[in-house]
């Protein structure tokens, strides 16, 4: 079955970014953590794809996260919000939310700027992450995310 790309919110103009990332799309997340100060810094996602795990990092991830969630066996994210606005000068995501199937919710950051949210339909799920961030090396935030959904 074919992922569908959902998205991105944030800093992009016609889906281009000037420094992309994409996790692709993976079997199972089963871990996700948030890195923030001003705004959203890094990502680290731990997911599976055919059995193996494996782990993706975006942005700063070097200090201690502002929020994780563990993800059970047949847990998935079906919901996302957030805002993105304007930071030191950078657009960046100033706020990101992940709600799953069981209905539990791993937020960060404040509101400001636009707000996004987007609630996938029943029996779809996310199956991944892409985005951008603001330039190649550190300092970075992160400025635009989507996600690849797939029917159940």
């Amino acid at each position: 079955m074919a992922a569908i790309k959902v998205g991105p919110w944030g800093n992009n103009i016609d889906n281009q970014f000037r420094f992309p990332w994409d996790m692709g799309v993976v079997d199972h997340i089963s871990n996700i953590k948030f890195y923030y100060g001003l705004a959203l810094t890094g990502l680290e996602i731990t997911y599976t794809i055919d059995n193996k795990e494996s782990t993706f990092q975006i942005g700063e991830t070097t200090d201690t996260p502002s929020a994780e969630l563990k993800l059970e066996e047949g847990e998935y994210f079906i919901g996302i919000s957030g805002s993105y606005g304007t930071v030191l000068r950078t657009s960046l995501l100033t706020q990101l939310a992940l709600e799953t199937n069981k209905g539990k919710c791993v937020s960060v950051g404040e509101i400001r700027g636009n707000r996004f949210s987007f609630n996938v339909e029943e029996g779809a799920k996310m199956v991944g992450f892409f985005g951008g961030v603001d330039r190649p090396g550190p300092p970075r935030g992160i400025s635009a995310i989507g996600f690849y959904m797939i029917n159940n």
